[in-house]
């Protein structure tokens, strides 16, 4: 019996000396601090790089944004300043049409008063033709021996009204 209470001690103590099972073994390699460490790093890093390619993205997209507003702005500077010259053009245009008009009022009133003035020299300028047709009548009887002096009387009383009318508007009255 020794001997056989000796084999199965041996062979209660094989199965213990045995190694652990294999799925204990791999988590407890990966519970290991440096592989902890290590994984712990990889991660940091990972997301370290994705950050840095993220927020690199969003500056480019910033200057772009704000390049576009950069234009925009100056877009709409150079339509204000556009705007602001044609209002500018728009106010002197009626200023010009306003003075324009006060004008042609102004010439209206002249052109009135010098067709008037016209009117005046035309009917004077009558006066010395009739003065002159008269004067021809009394010359026409005075040459057909005939008495003349009621026709140089008319011609002399036309031709002294034509005088009157004329220094009248040669004085401005």
């Amino acid at each position: 019996m020794t001997e056989e209470a000796g084999s199965l001690d041996a062979a209660a103590s094989e199965p213990a000396a045995s190694a652990p099972p294999p799925q204990r073994s791999l988590f407890r390699r990966i519970l290991r601090p440096w592989v902890v460490m290590s994984l712990l790093a990889v991660v940091v890093i990972a997301g370290n790089a994705w950050m840095f390619l993220t927020i690199d993205g969003w500056r480019t997209e910033d200057a772009k944004l704000r390049e576009a507003a950069r234009v925009a702005a100056n877009s709409v500077g150079a339509s204000n300043a556009t705007i602001e010259s044609q209002s500018e053009m728009m106010a002197l245009l009626k200023k010009q049409a306003d003075a324009a008009a006060a004008w042609s009022t102004d010439l209206g009133s002249d052109i009135d008063a010098a067709k008037e003035l016209s009117d005046a020299y035309k009917g004077v300028a009558l006066g010395f033709e009739r003065c002159g047709d008269e004067r021809a009548q009394a010359i026409a009887a005075l040459w057909a021996s005939r008495s003349a002096s009621a026709l140089t009387a008319a011609a002399d009383a036309d031709c002294a009204a034509a005088q009157a009318q004329l220094d009248a508007l040669a004085g401005g009255n």
